[in-house]
Protein backbone atom coordinates (compact mmCIF):
# COMPACT_ATOMS: atom_id res chain seq x y z
CA UNK A 1 0.00 0.00 0.00
CA UNK A 2 1.46 3.23 -1.19
CA UNK A 3 0.34 5.78 1.35
CA UNK A 4 -1.15 5.88 4.83
CA UNK A 5 -3.29 8.36 6.67
CA UNK A 6 -3.56 7.55 10.36
CA UNK A 7 -6.46 8.94 12.32
CA UNK A 8 -4.48 9.71 15.43
CA UNK A 9 -7.52 11.39 16.94
CA UNK A 10 -8.90 7.91 17.47
CA UNK A 11 -6.30 7.27 20.15
CA UNK A 12 -7.51 10.28 22.14
CA UNK A 13 -11.19 9.48 21.66
CA UNK A 14 -10.86 5.89 22.71
CA UNK A 15 -8.19 6.15 25.39
CA UNK A 16 -10.85 5.79 28.08
CA UNK A 17 -12.01 2.55 26.51
CA UNK A 18 -8.65 0.89 25.94
CA UNK A 19 -6.65 1.98 28.97
CA UNK A 20 -6.69 -1.55 30.33
CA UNK A 21 -6.03 -3.22 26.99
CA UNK A 22 -2.55 -4.35 26.12
CA UNK A 23 -2.71 -3.06 22.56
CA UNK A 24 -3.85 0.10 20.88
CA UNK A 25 -6.23 -0.29 17.97
CA UNK A 26 -6.46 2.33 15.26
CA UNK A 27 -7.94 2.37 11.83
CA UNK A 28 -5.53 3.03 9.00
CA UNK A 29 -7.00 4.44 5.82
CA UNK A 30 -5.15 3.87 2.58
CA UNK A 31 -5.67 5.11 -0.95
CA UNK A 32 -5.74 1.57 -2.23
CA UNK A 33 -9.28 0.30 -2.85
CA UNK A 34 -8.50 -3.38 -2.32
CA UNK A 35 -9.76 -5.42 -5.26
CA UNK A 36 -11.51 -2.44 -6.80
CA UNK A 37 -9.16 -1.02 -9.42
CA UNK A 38 -10.75 2.31 -10.11
CA UNK A 39 -9.88 2.80 -13.76
CA UNK A 40 -12.75 4.65 -15.40
CA UNK A 41 -14.99 2.98 -17.92
CA UNK A 42 -17.71 4.23 -20.19
CA UNK A 43 -21.18 4.28 -18.61
CA UNK A 44 -23.92 1.96 -19.75
CA UNK A 45 -25.19 3.93 -22.73
CA UNK A 46 -26.21 1.02 -24.91
CA UNK A 47 -29.43 1.67 -26.79
CA UNK A 48 -32.48 0.90 -24.69
CA UNK A 49 -36.05 1.99 -24.96
CA UNK A 50 -36.70 4.29 -21.99
CA UNK A 51 -38.35 2.49 -19.10
CA UNK A 52 -41.29 4.07 -17.34
CA UNK A 53 -41.52 4.21 -13.56
CA UNK A 54 -43.75 5.91 -11.02
CA UNK A 55 -42.70 7.48 -7.75
CA UNK A 56 -44.33 5.96 -4.67
CA UNK A 57 -42.99 7.27 -1.39
CA UNK A 58 -39.22 6.97 -1.70
CA UNK A 59 -39.22 4.15 -4.26
CA UNK A 60 -39.72 4.12 -8.01
CA UNK A 61 -41.98 1.31 -9.19
CA UNK A 62 -41.59 -0.34 -12.57
CA UNK A 63 -44.83 -1.96 -13.73
CA UNK A 64 -43.63 -3.64 -16.93
CA UNK A 65 -42.41 -7.19 -16.29
CA UNK A 66 -40.21 -7.05 -19.37
CA UNK A 67 -38.58 -3.83 -18.18
CA UNK A 68 -38.17 -5.25 -14.68
CA UNK A 69 -36.47 -8.32 -16.14
CA UNK A 70 -33.99 -6.23 -18.12
CA UNK A 71 -33.24 -4.07 -15.09
CA UNK A 72 -32.71 -7.13 -12.91
CA UNK A 73 -30.29 -8.63 -15.45
CA UNK A 74 -28.24 -5.44 -15.35
CA UNK A 75 -28.20 -5.23 -11.55
CA UNK A 76 -30.79 -2.48 -11.06
CA UNK A 77 -33.67 -2.66 -8.60
CA UNK A 78 -35.23 -5.39 -6.48
CA UNK A 79 -38.61 -6.92 -5.78
CA UNK A 80 -40.46 -5.25 -2.92
CA UNK A 81 -43.88 -6.37 -1.67
CA UNK A 82 -44.78 -7.90 -4.99
CA UNK A 83 -43.60 -4.89 -7.02
CA UNK A 84 -40.33 -4.24 -8.80
CA UNK A 85 -38.76 -1.08 -7.43
CA UNK A 86 -35.71 1.10 -7.91
CA UNK A 87 -33.92 2.99 -5.17
CA UNK A 88 -33.72 6.77 -5.72
CA UNK A 89 -29.99 6.70 -6.53
CA UNK A 90 -30.60 3.96 -9.12
CA UNK A 91 -33.46 5.88 -10.69
CA UNK A 92 -31.44 9.09 -10.82
CA UNK A 93 -28.57 7.31 -12.52
CA UNK A 94 -30.87 5.67 -15.09
CA UNK A 95 -32.45 9.06 -15.77
CA UNK A 96 -29.00 10.59 -16.25
CA UNK A 97 -28.21 8.07 -19.01
CA UNK A 98 -31.68 8.52 -20.56
CA UNK A 99 -32.85 5.01 -19.75
CA UNK A 100 -35.71 5.89 -17.38
CA UNK A 101 -38.71 8.20 -17.29
CA UNK A 102 -40.32 8.85 -13.90
CA UNK A 103 -43.75 10.30 -13.22
CA UNK A 104 -45.91 11.04 -10.20
CA UNK A 105 -49.66 11.66 -10.39
CA UNK A 106 -49.38 11.45 -14.19
CA UNK A 107 -46.83 14.29 -14.22
CA UNK A 108 -43.43 13.51 -15.68
CA UNK A 109 -40.52 14.47 -13.48
CA UNK A 110 -37.16 15.83 -14.47
CA UNK A 111 -33.91 14.84 -12.82
CA UNK A 112 -33.93 17.82 -10.46
CA UNK A 113 -37.58 17.24 -9.56
CA UNK A 114 -36.95 13.63 -8.54
CA UNK A 115 -33.81 14.54 -6.62
CA UNK A 116 -35.60 17.25 -4.68
CA UNK A 117 -38.52 14.98 -3.79
CA UNK A 118 -36.29 12.11 -2.67
CA UNK A 119 -34.08 14.37 -0.59
CA UNK A 120 -37.07 15.38 1.49
CA UNK A 121 -37.21 11.81 2.77
CA UNK A 122 -33.49 11.12 2.72
CA UNK A 123 -30.99 14.03 2.83
CA UNK A 124 -28.21 11.61 1.77
CA UNK A 125 -29.80 10.93 -1.64
CA UNK A 126 -27.43 13.18 -3.58
CA UNK A 127 -24.33 11.72 -1.91
CA UNK A 128 -25.54 8.17 -2.61
CA UNK A 129 -26.23 9.07 -6.22
CA UNK A 130 -22.77 10.59 -6.76
CA UNK A 131 -21.05 7.50 -5.35
CA UNK A 132 -23.36 5.12 -7.21
CA UNK A 133 -22.84 6.96 -10.51
CA UNK A 134 -19.08 6.84 -10.08
CA UNK A 135 -19.11 3.09 -9.34
CA UNK A 136 -21.39 2.41 -12.32
CA UNK A 137 -19.15 4.45 -14.57
CA UNK A 138 -16.31 2.19 -13.46
CA UNK A 139 -18.24 -0.97 -14.25
CA UNK A 140 -19.42 -2.06 -10.79
CA UNK A 141 -22.83 -3.20 -9.64
CA UNK A 142 -23.85 -1.62 -6.35
CA UNK A 143 -26.86 -2.10 -4.12
CA UNK A 144 -28.31 -0.32 -1.13
CA UNK A 145 -26.36 -0.91 2.06
CA UNK A 146 -27.30 -1.71 5.65
CA UNK A 147 -28.48 1.62 6.99
CA UNK A 148 -25.16 3.37 7.71
CA UNK A 149 -26.27 6.47 5.81
CA UNK A 150 -24.71 6.56 2.36
CA UNK A 151 -23.43 2.98 2.32
CA UNK A 152 -23.59 0.77 -0.76
CA UNK A 153 -22.80 -2.91 -1.21
CA UNK A 154 -20.35 -3.26 -4.10
CA UNK A 155 -19.91 -6.44 -6.13
CA UNK A 156 -16.73 -7.44 -7.90
CA UNK A 157 -16.89 -7.13 -11.65
CA UNK A 158 -18.69 -10.14 -13.03
CA UNK A 159 -19.60 -11.31 -9.53
CA UNK A 160 -23.12 -9.94 -9.26
CA UNK A 161 -25.65 -12.74 -8.96
CA UNK A 162 -22.89 -15.27 -8.22
CA UNK A 163 -21.34 -14.10 -4.97
CA UNK A 164 -22.36 -11.73 -2.24
CA UNK A 165 -20.94 -8.23 -2.05
CA UNK A 166 -17.73 -8.19 -0.05
CA UNK A 167 -17.12 -4.44 -0.09
CA UNK A 168 -19.25 -1.89 1.74
CA UNK A 169 -18.65 1.65 0.50
CA UNK A 170 -19.89 4.58 2.55
CA UNK A 171 -19.55 8.23 1.75
CA UNK A 172 -18.26 11.28 3.58
CA UNK A 173 -18.53 14.70 1.97
CA UNK A 174 -15.38 16.82 1.99
CA UNK A 175 -15.47 19.25 4.89
CA UNK A 176 -18.25 17.41 6.74
CA UNK A 177 -17.41 16.65 10.34
CA UNK A 178 -17.95 13.21 11.80
CA UNK A 179 -17.01 12.14 15.30
CA UNK A 180 -14.20 9.63 15.64
CA UNK A 181 -16.37 7.50 17.92
CA UNK A 182 -19.23 7.30 15.39
CA UNK A 183 -16.76 6.54 12.59
CA UNK A 184 -15.16 3.79 14.64
CA UNK A 185 -18.51 2.24 15.57
CA UNK A 186 -19.67 2.19 11.94
CA UNK A 187 -16.47 0.61 10.68
CA UNK A 188 -16.44 -1.90 13.52
CA UNK A 189 -20.04 -2.91 12.74
CA UNK A 190 -19.20 -3.35 9.06
CA UNK A 191 -16.22 -5.58 9.74
CA UNK A 192 -18.24 -7.67 12.17
CA UNK A 193 -20.68 -8.28 9.32
CA UNK A 194 -17.82 -9.73 7.29
CA UNK A 195 -17.62 -6.75 4.94
CA UNK A 196 -14.56 -4.77 3.89
CA UNK A 197 -15.33 -1.09 4.62
CA UNK A 198 -14.27 1.54 2.10
CA UNK A 199 -14.66 5.30 2.59
CA UNK A 200 -15.72 7.30 -0.45
CA UNK A 201 -14.73 10.93 0.08
CA UNK A 202 -16.87 13.22 -2.05
CA UNK A 203 -14.84 16.27 -2.97
CA UNK A 204 -16.54 19.63 -3.49
CA UNK A 205 -16.11 19.39 -7.26
CA UNK A 206 -17.83 16.00 -7.28
CA UNK A 207 -14.78 13.76 -7.64
CA UNK A 208 -14.84 10.58 -5.56
CA UNK A 209 -11.68 9.32 -3.84
CA UNK A 210 -11.76 5.90 -2.21
CA UNK A 211 -9.92 4.81 0.92
CA UNK A 212 -9.82 1.24 2.15
CA UNK A 213 -9.85 0.82 5.90
CA UNK A 214 -7.58 -1.69 7.61
CA UNK A 215 -7.26 -2.61 11.25
CA UNK A 216 -3.87 -2.75 12.87
CA UNK A 217 -2.48 -3.31 16.34
CA UNK A 218 0.45 -1.57 17.96
CA UNK A 219 2.66 -3.21 20.56
CA UNK A 220 2.11 -2.12 24.14
CA UNK A 221 4.60 0.62 25.03
CA UNK A 222 3.89 0.35 28.74
CA UNK A 223 5.18 -3.13 29.46
CA UNK A 224 7.30 -3.18 32.57
CA UNK A 225 10.96 -3.83 31.93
Amino acid sequence: LSSYIIFTCFIDCFSLFIASVAVFVVWIITKDLCKITMEAQEPDTAEHRPIHGTLHGNLIRVASRESAHHLSQDGYGDGYRGRYCLMPFEALYLMSIDRLRVSVDRRQLGFEDLLEMCQRNNPDTLSQYLIYRDLRFRGYVAKDGFGFGTDLRVYNRGGYGQKGAKLLVFGISEGKQISAFKFYKQVDAMTRMGKEPVVAVIERRGEIIYYKINKTEFADNHKSK
